[in-house]
């Protein structure tokens, strides 16, 4: 555990100083292929007859249909760009005509995806309102801001005093989770059972949970109940995680890794490198 925390502090310290534009996944390279998925270079609509249009719209649809008290399709455009999709347009009937939705009566509707380490996640959306409130995403769930403003200057930040309507726990840096606590406990809870597929065994998780801006970010290792390191042939464990607008939603994961892997969980997904630098 201490040297990985040597080995993070020491990457951490390298993509600090390092040119801003010297990233390890650059456009259209193998690295980036492997990060991105789809790989486009830049935000670019999904087609409406695509596979991925379908899994995406079948995760928003029950969102809004509760929202709306009928059955919903979708109209308007869906975007992707570096492992993040957001849909921006109506919601229609059978017939294409819009519904209203409470609070503004419009049919106005966004949507906004994450694809994590099991699949695409829906992290938030919403129908009836009458502004692009969604522009501050890229600060609440680190989404790339050219796929939601496209501009990146019209994007917003959430103000100081109203922070904590956007982040929970409302860290104003990353701050440890204490041993005990319920959000430890649901944290661990979404992780035990992918870490568990691995180990074909109950495990238990030793080491630091630190959130920050919606993440949170586990480093430490995993042992059985008896106390006995897992992988038997060593390594660590990382986590992170995301609480999207419903709950939190493990993102992706290392198992019986060696160095400070996680480093790169800020450019694939967009955790704050405030947190993802800080164990």
């Amino acid at each position: 555990m201490k040297s990985l925390t040597l080995v993070a502090i020491f990457l951490f310290l390298a993509v600090m100083i390092a040119p801003a534009e010297d990233k390890y996944a650059q456009p259209g390279s193998k690295e980036w292929r492997e990060f991105f998925d789809p790989p486009f270079i830049q935000p670019t609509g999904i087609p409406a007859d695509s596979g991925l249009r379908k899994i995406l719209f079948d995760q928003l649809r029950p969102h809004i249909e509760a929202h709306a008290k009928r059955p919903v399709k979708f109209d308007g455009a869906l975007k992707a760009f570096k492992n993040w999709a957001l849909f921006v347009g109506y919601t229609v009937d059978a017939k294409g005509n819009p519904i209203p939705m409470e609070p503004m009566d419009n049919a106005d509707t966004v949507g906004l995806w994450l694809r994590t380490r099991e699949g695409w996640q829906l992290v938030n959306c919403n129908g009836g309102h009458s502004d692009m409130f969604y522009v501050i995403w890229p600060e609440v769930y680190g989404v790339p801001k050219k796929l939601i403003c496209g501009n990146e200057e019209l994007c917003s930040k959430p103000n100081p005093k109203d922070w904590h309507l956007f982040f929970d726990p409302p860290f104003a840096k990353p701050t440890q989770i204490a041993i005990g606590s319920e959000l430890r406990k649901t944290l661990f809870d979404k992780l035990r059972p992918q870490i568990e597929r691995e180990t074909k065994r109950p495990v238990q998780f030793v080491g630091d949970i630190r959130a920050f801006k919606n993440w949170a970010l586990f480093v430490g290792y995993t042992q059985d109940k008896h106390g006995n390191g897992l992988p038997e042939d060593g390594g660590d464990t990382a986590a992170l995680w995301l609480r999207t607008a419903n709950d939190w939603k493990c993102v992706d994961y290392f198992f019986g890794v060696t160095d400070a892997a996680f480093l790169i969980w800020s450019e694939k997904y967009g955790a704050p490198k405030e947190l993802v630098g800080s164990l």
